[in-house]
């Protein structure tokens, strides 16, 4: 039972974190051509990432600001590098 209630309040922390951090962060809005839509919306549907944090990655990406970078596209960015090393091992050996 304390666990349940440890994790319920862990929960009830993390969303107003997030409920308080999306406050304070500043809102753009952008017109897209529909091709473009169309490739962020698969992404997303693919990747399970938010559209939020595909924007914020390829705009911190762009302006070389990478401590910008939300932690899941880091994270498969390694895991992806990851993989393409396993491959060249498993050729050189």
């Amino acid at each position: 039972n304390k666990i349940k209630i440890i994790h319920h309040h862990t929960i009830k922390n993390f969303c107003k974190s997030s409920i308080e951090e999306a406050m304070v962060r500043p809102q753009i809005a952008i017109r897209l051509p529909v091709p473009l839509m169309e490739k962020l919306n698969a992404y997303v549907k693919r990747t399970g990432a938010s559209k939020t944090e595909v924007m914020v990655g390829a705009l911190a990406q762009y302006l070389d600001f990478p401590e910008s970078i939300p932690l899941s596209q880091r994270v498969a960015e390694i895991e992806k590098r990851m993989k393409e090393l396993e491959m060249l091992v498993k050729v050189k050996y």
